[in-house]
């Protein structure tokens, strides 16, 4: 929907994650998927790509990827929220309570934190959440309750931070009768991370620079980096 002509893009699940069924019992699993991540991003400037995107809000080690390779690297959570300031104060909806802090921990490393005019957990139940992309109806119904508060409080953009909620509100059956999905409320814009992720990558590629790398993600002397 956003993409340029000839832009193409390669969808691929790391090889390690969360879908382990003894993830609720081991501390260390949530690290195996950032870990691939790496892997991933470090095989996609193997094979000529010419950027990548971490397809998680989180972002998970992307300045440390950014480190380690050379192409632009996109987060989605860093896209959307800075795409969310350039419009002016903004709120976020979240999946989960448990993702309410983490993301407010990348509000403040974005030095955005005076924009943001509120964040609540979706009203959804977890068990239904993941039949969005199904059928989006719900979902798109509990967002719009969720954010509305929100808006009558200031925020002039919407963030869902969850890369399938959002997708589902763009593009899902059961999105709006003018299949175009859920672009307002209210009149709010509300914040499309793929497609922003995507915008941002465009653009890094097309300028012909690398992403972003801060002189505190460098290593240092006497790191076993050097």
């Amino acid at each position: 929907l956003v993409a340029r002509p000839g832009t193409q893009l390669t969808f691929r699940f790391a090889s390690e994650g969360t879908t382990h069924h003894a993830f609720a019992d081991f501390r260390y699993l949530p690290l195996l998927n950032p870990a691939a991540m790496i892997a991933c991003v470090q095989w996609a400037e193997q094979q000529g790509f010419d950027a990548a995107i971490l397809g998680c809000f989180g972002d998970p080690f992307l300045r440390e990827i950014r480190v380690a390779v050379r192409i632009p690297v996109i987060g989605f959570g860093e896209a959307a929220l800075m795409a969310a300031a350039s419009v002016g104060p903004f709120a976020i909806v979240t999946n989960s309570p448990l993702l309410l802090e983490p993301v407010r921990q990348q509000v403040e490393q974005l030095s955005l934190s005076h924009l943001l005019v509120g964040m609540v957990a979706s009203s959804e139940a977890a068990d239904k959440q993941e039949q969005a992309l199904v059928d989006a109806k719900a979902a798109m119904d509990h967002f719009r309750e969720d954010a509305k508060p929100l808006i009558a409080d200031g925020a002039r953009a919407v963030v869902p931070a969850c890369g399938i909620l959002s997708a589902a509100l763009r593009m899902a059956p059961g999105r709006d009768e003018l299949g175009r999905g859920l672009l307002k409320i209210e009149n709010v814009p509300v914040i499309d991370v793929v497609g922003c992720a995507v915008l941002a990558a465009e653009r890094a590629v097309l300028e012909n620079r690398a992403s972003p790398v801060l002189d505190a993600d460098l290593p240092r002397p006497g790191n076993a980096a050097d």
